[in-house]
């Protein structure tokens, strides 16, 4: 089921101070040629990583891909539910509803006999524990398949297929020591790789096996008290070709963060939509309301109830897949493009002609933000996850 939209969600300011730069103190890269050469000032890494390395388990590797639902165009009609049809006479969804669960069959707007997505929502708690989204991009046909966990929500498996044919495939798990372990297996190179993470982010680890599940490469980050230091082995047959290690102190700052301030970049407020509007309605064949236009402004819900569209003059608020898009056409060159995710995560992209202005939020804080002319990047900022800049580089820095 499509959240509705959290409209008291607000946009964080913070105002720019005169502060310290972040300083890169210390990088150190040693390179065995082969497996006979000392390792010197590489075996002090190696040696440290070893223990983590030996004591991987590969069990886990292993990702059973999830079977997508496969419905073809002329039998989208023996899907079994409620068919469920908007007032322009098109199917809207079919809503299957058997035992402790809800299937809902999402219908293509541009064409009602094809499927946009599935979506199984438990009925007790109301979490979806299956989705699956069918896109057509570049010309190819993506399949994206995801199970979740019915009480926390959480993923737990997510498979991609593109025209047909399994892409990647993903699994969530908990190892004994509390940290979260991402195991991805890509189709398409026969690799494998799991990220491990502690659960406040102050510890990263990935690990890349071949096709054989014979070990790339090992990589870790820490931050710790403002320091965060990078670790890195590269592996072949077994022997330890390449490791570096890199210490970035991270001095309390507050420098970049007035591009926060920037009306070009600041998210689109949502606040000042009301949850309903008074107007021309239109409804669905099972009597939900479908539609509200008062004027210039025009509301669209789900069978369910949950808004999926607004428009208002030359701004649009569309609610897919859980991710909010906001578009400004804010003149006949220049557009913003805001995108809410519902993991706090928000995107704004401004567009005026040649000029490209970026910015990545996590929470209200900064993450990443660049600006281009053309083809060309003049200004790149990057921010830890407190919202200290990390890095800077551009034309005018």
């Amino acid at each position: 089921m499509i959240n509705k939209i959290n409209f008291a969600q607000g946009i964080q300011q913070v105002q720019s101070r005169p502060a310290f730069k972040a300083k890169e103190t210390d990088n150190e890269t040693v390179t065995a040629p082969d497996s006979s050469v000392s390792f010197k000032g590489a075996e002090a890494l190696a040696n440290y990583n070893k223990p983590n390395v030996m004591a991987f388990d590969k069990s886990i590797l292993e990702v059973e891909p999830i079977s997508p639902t496969v419905i073809q165009p002329d039998a989208i009609g023996s899907v079994e539910g409620e068919k469920i049809y908007g007032s322009n006479g098109k199917l809207n969804s079919i809503v299957n509803r058997v035992g402790n669960t809800t299937t809902i069959y999402k219908a293509s707007a541009e064409n009602d006999t094809q499927l946009d997505s599935i979506t199984t929502v438990d009925k007790k708690n109301g979490n979806v524990i299956r989705r699956q989204i069918n896109t057509v991009e570049n010309g190819k046909n993506y399949m994206d398949v995801a199970e979740y966990d019915s009480e926390t929500g959480k993923e737990l498996r997510r498979t991609v297929y593109q025209n047909g044919e399994p892409y990647f495939a993903t699994k969530t798990l908990t190892n004994n020591k509390g940290l979260v372990q991402n195991i991805e297996y890509d189709y398409v190179n026969g690799h494998f790789s799991v990220t491990e993470r502690s659960a406040n982010d102050k510890f990263h680890r990935n690990y890349e096996f071949n096709k054989n599940k014979e070990l790339i490469s090992v990589y870790e980050r820490k931050n710790t008290r403002g320091t965060e230091t990078n670790l890195e082995v590269n592996f072949y047959n077994g022997a330890v070709i390449s490791s570096s290690n890199k210490k970035t102190e991270i001095l309390p700052n507050n420098m970049g963060r007035e591009i926060l301030n920037d009306e070009d970049v600041k998210p689109a407020d949502l606040s000042v939509y009301p949850d309903s509007i008074e107007g021309e309605k239109t409804f669905y064949s099972n009597g939900s309301l479908e539609s509200v236009t008062a004027g210039d402004l025009v509301y669209n819900y789900s069978p369910e109830g949950d808004i999926t569209y607004i428009k208002d003059g030359n701004k649009t608020v569309e609610v897919k897949n859980n991710i909010t898009t906001i578009t400004e056409n804010l003149d006949e060159n220049t557009v913003k493009e805001t995108r809410y995710f519902d993991d706090g995560y928000t995107v704004v992209d401004f567009e005026q002609g040649e000029n490209k202005k970026h910015i990545s939020l996590q929470n209200g804080t900064p993450c990443y933000y660049y600006e281009d002319q053309g083809e060309r990047t003049i200004k790149s900022f990057n921010f830890n996850d407190k919202g200290m800049l990390i890095s800077a580089w551009g034309d005018d820095i």
